[in-house]
C-alpha cells in the first residue's frame, strides 16, 4: 500500500512538475492601453498563451514609455514581429475578424455607389422625355439610332468625368486638411492615436476614378433604349 501510495505521489509530482517547466513566462505590459489593446485582440481573435506572449513582447518593445502614441507605424512594427509567430490557425481566424469589420464598410459604400447610378438614370430618363419632341425631328432629318446613342452616352460620360474628377479632388482636398488639422478625433486610450490619419493612395484613386466612369457610362446605356420607341410622327404630330 506504502509503495503504491509513493507511486502515485511521485506520478502526481512528475506531472506538476512537467506543466511547470512545460509553462511559459507570461509577459506582461506596463502600458494600460497596451494590455487593454492584447485582452481585446486575444477576446476577439483567441490566440494561445505562447501567441499572447509574443504579441505583449513586441507590444512592450515597440511601445515602450508610451513611443506608440506618438509613432504612426508603431502596429505595423508589432505586426511584422507577430507574422512568423502565429500559428496558420491563428492567422485564419484574425483575417475572418477583420473580414467582418470590413463588410459594414462595403455595405455602406455600395448603397452610395447605388444611389448614384440610380441619379444618373433618372437624370438622363428625365432628359429623354423632356427631349422627346428634338428627338423626333432628328429622326425625321434621317439621324441614325447609333447616332442617337451616342448623344447620350458622350452625356453620360461627361457625367461620370465630372463627378470623378470632382469627387477625387474633393476626397484629396479632405484628406489632406484632415491630416493636418486633425478635425476627426478618436479615444486616445483605445486607438492609440487622438485622431484619424488618412493615407491617400493615387492607385486606388485611379481604379476608383476609371470604375465611376464606367458605371455612369453603363447606366447612361439604359435610358437611350427608350429612344428606339420613339417615333418621328408621334412626337411631332403636335407641332
Amino acid at each position: 500500500m506504502k509503495k503504491l501510495t509513493y507511486l502515485l505521489a511521485l506520478i502526481l509530482f512528475a506531472a506538476i512538475g512537467c506543466e511547470g517547466l512545460n509553462k511559459d513566462e507570461v509577459v506582461h505590459l506596463d502600458d494600460e492601453e497596451l494590455q487593454a489593446f492584447s485582452d481585446g485582440l486575444d477576446a476577439d481573435v483567441g490566440l494561445s498563451s505562447s501567441s499572447i506572449n509574443a504579441l505583449n513582447a513586441a507590444l512592450n518593445k515597440h511601445g515602450k514609455d508610451g513611443k506608440h502614441r506618438h509613432d504612426p507605424g508603431f502596429l505595423w512594427k508589432v505586426a511584422a514581429e507577430m507574422q512568423g509567430k502565429l500559428s496558420d490557425e491563428e492567422k485564419t481566424r484574425l483575417f475572418k475578424w477583420m473580414d467582418v469589420q470590413r463588410w459594414p464598410i462595403l455595405f455602406i459604400f455600395g448603397l452610395i455607389a447605388l444611389v448614384g447610378v440610380v441619379n444618373i438614370i433618372s437624370a438622363l430618363a428625365m432628359v429623354i422625355i423632356d427631349k422627346t419632341r428634338q428627338i423626333g425631328l432628328l429622326k425625321s432629318l434621317g439621324i441614325t439610332q447609333g447616332d442617337l446613342k451616342k448623344v447620350f452616352l458622350i452625356k453620360g460620360l461627361i457625367i461620370g468625368l465630372s463627378g470623378a474628377l470632382g469627387g477625387a479632388l474633393l476626397a484629396i482636398l479632405l484628406a489632406a486638411l484632415q491630416n493636418t488639422f486633425k478635425w476627426i478625433k478618436v479615444p486616445e486610450d483605445v486607438y492609440f492615436m487622438d485622431f484619424i490619419p488618412v493615407d491617400v493612395s493615387g492607385g486606388d484613386i485611379g481604379v476608383i476614378f476609371l470604375f465611376s466612369v464606367a458605371t455612369s457610362i453603363l447606366a447612361a446605356w439604359w435610358p437611350t433604349v427608350r429612344t428606339n420607341k420613339i417615333e418621328p410622327s408621334s412626337a411631332l404630330k403636335y407641332e
